[in-house]
């Protein structure tokens, strides 16, 4: 039999795989450690460089990296803007707000609510600003922006029964002199010194607080817009309502219908003209913030499992990419 015919021959192709291995590991100079290869390497060569770590020597840098790389594994307490200066377009993410460091952003979301401020020496917050959704201005390059999803600001409005008095067309700048917008400014403060360490239980405890006190400053400012009171915003109040009460339930479309009494069209029609988004879109955002907030907690958690049950997701792929493109990280990811 031939010898270079493969099977258990040394000189078979398994040999020749040897062979190369061992020319990649002694004949180039320059080399990386393999833990921080591995950090980055497609799933698809996960052997290839498995062998190299047992070996516990470095890989070459000419060895290109093929495919897509990975995410980084990282903490919660990663997710932080740092002691230095932060770069443009760093971001923390809790469950309901979102801090941006300054950078120039492109248009916002049209479901999300955004404060644009500029930080003073003294840490003081300039000109506050809200924008609205459907109502963009630009808030300049040194402009740090939180952004809240339209969903959550309504709820906390609907749960001290203030959405009838909450203008959401024209509100602009938030006057300094005001009460309530100086103690959404202290808030502010409070919530950006927090960033500086990341995601805390703190901070967890503040968002629902500092929406309270949105509520209040947009309730307070004078302003030409008068607040909604059609019937489509009255169907999307008594929607978000019901999602809220039943955001473990399996809901459908037509469940929302019936709950609310509102054919499925006329809720459709009346979330499109309201909030640009579909109310199933409306009912993912509060169950991936309320699934975030699961992780987050402190003490004894509930595994995965159990944590995604309590919010209505689907253990599959569509839950850990949708929760990826909100937070920036996967939820497994969340619990590191």
């Amino acid at each position: 039999m031939d010898s270079g015919a493969g099977g258990g021959s040394p000189t078979g192709w398994r040999g020749k795989k040897a062979g190369l291995i061992v020319k990649l590991l002694t004949a180039l100079p320059e080399r990386l450690p393999a833990r921080a290869v591995l950090a980055h390497a497609p799933i698809r060569e996960g052997r290839t460089y498995f062998f190299y770590f047992l070996l516990g020597t470095s890989l070459p840098t000419s060895m290109p990296l093929k495919g897509r790389p990975r995410v980084a594994l990282h903490s919660p307490a990663s997710l932080q803007l740092g002691d230095r200066p932060p770069g443009p377009g760093a971001c923390v993410h809790g469950p309901i707000l979102s801090l941006r460091s300054p950078a120039p952003w492109p248009e916002g979301q049209p479901d999300q609510l955004e404060l644009n401020w500029q930080e003073q020496p003294d840490g003081t917050l300039g000109d506050l600003h809200c924008q609205l959704p459907g109502r963009r201005h630009s808030p300049g390059s040194l402009s740090w922006t939180l952004q809240i999803p339209l969903e959550q600001l309504l709820l906390a409005a609907d749960r001290r029964q203030l959405t009838a008095f909450l203008p959401l067309d024209d509100v602009g700048s938030l006057a300094d002199s005001n009460p309530a917008c100086i103690r959404l400014g202290l808030a502010i403060r409070r919530l950006r010194s927090l960033a500086d360490q990341g995601l805390s239980q703190e901070w967890l405890v503040l968002e629902p607080q500092l929406l309270d006190l949105l509520v209040d400053a947009l309730i307070a400012v004078p302003c030409s817009a008068t607040p909604r009171q059609d019937r489509g915003w009255r169907h999307v109040i008594e929607t978000l309502r019901a999602m809220d009460r039943w955001l473990a339930d399996d809901l459908s479309l037509a469940d929302l219908s019936r709950e609310t009494g509102v054919s499925p069209r006329a809720l459709q029609m009346a979330f499109r003209h309201h909030l640009q988004k579909r109310p199933l879109q409306s009912l993912r955002e509060l169950r991936l913030a309320r699934l975030r907030q699961l992780l987050l907690q402190g003490g004894r958690r509930p595994g995965m499992a159990e944590a995604l049950r309590q919010c209505g997701l689907p253990g599959n792929g569509t839950t850990a990419r949708h929760y990826q493109e909100r937070f920036a990280e996967k939820p497994s990811q969340t619990r590191c």
